[in-house]
């Protein structure tokens, strides 16, 4: 999905710079407009990054099982976006959601309510997102 840097510094201003998304690895610039657009990368294209990721991040953290009173955060410094694309990869992929959901339990609120606004304002995503829904109102 391609938008205009004009929408992107509207968005975000006194949020973050267009800089700050392209180094999380949100979105990259584009090359229409002599390079004043920006391409917004889907989930699919960022799940191979963000499965490695997670998964080393869990495998890490198995620890703090062992201290239950640390769990609570042990996804504080992860963006939404992050957990949103994964999971959709998860199921565009149709690869196991049940046992993400679970790990991501502590932040479920969030993932919930930013799923309900992706299904009602972008039917580009109405497929893997109406997959985790079915799962989270189980």
């Amino acid at each position: 999905m391609e938008i205009q840097s004009d929408e992107v510094h509207k968005a975000t201003r006194g949020i973050l710079e267009p800089a700050d998304l392209i180094k999380a690895g949100v979105m990259r610039k584009g090359r229409a407009k002599r390079g004043r657009t920006y391409e917004v990368k889907h989930p699919v294209e960022r799940y191979k990054e963000l499965q490695t990721f997670f998964t080393k991040k869990t495998s890490s953290l198995l620890q703090i099982a062992l201290f239950p009173e640390m769990e609570e955060g042990k996804f504080d410094n992860v963006a939404l976006v992050d957990i949103l694309h994964f999971l959709m990869g998860l199921a565009h992929e149709s690869e196991d959601i049940i046992q993400w959901l679970r790990e991501f339990n502590p932040a479920m609120p969030q993932i919930r309510a930013a799923f309900e606004y992706v299904r009602a304002k972008n039917p580009t995503f109405m497929e893997p997102v109406n997959k985790i829904m079915s799962l989270l109102e189980v």
